[in-house]
């Protein structure tokens, strides 16, 4: 009696935590989706969409201006690097970078790319979005 109990709090758990893990992934998707629905609401519309190694980059325009979006997981110095050339290749008046975790080199790269924004006429925003 006891074993078949042990088994069936074993599956109910493993259960409870696949709902979890779905939970967590469509809280993510939505967290995508509220952005994109943002962007249109506010009168842009998506020029390009692209996914590289599991980051996702939206151009929006909207007349003359742009805006790049990126959805990244691990924000290191070389999806740093495709950002600022994706960005400063299509004119992009500021970037947005939704991140899980970030590198101190990455971090670096951006506190000095936003010193010298009058530059590049190009702010890149950071938004952490979660673990």
């Amino acid at each position: 009696m006891g074993l078949l109990l042990e088994i069936t709090v074993a599956i109910g758990l493993s259960v409870l935590f696949l709902i979890l893990i779905e939970k967590r992934k469509v809280e993510l998707k939505n967290l995508e989706n509220i952005v994109l629905e943002r962007f249109k609401r506010d009168g842009w519309a998506v020029h390009v969409s692209v996914v590289q190694n599991g980051a996702k980059f939206f151009l929006f325009k909207r007349g003359k201006s742009s805006i790049l979006v990126a959805f990244v997981r691990d924000f290191g110095f070389d999806k740093f690097k495709r950002v600022v050339i994706l960005a400063l290749l299509n004119n992009a008046k500021r970037a947005e970078v939704y991140y899980s975790s970030m590198t101190s080199h990455a971090e670096k790269a951006v506190r000095s790319f936003n010193k010298n924004a009058r530059i590049h006429k190009m702010k890149m925003i950071l938004v952490w979005r979660g673990t």
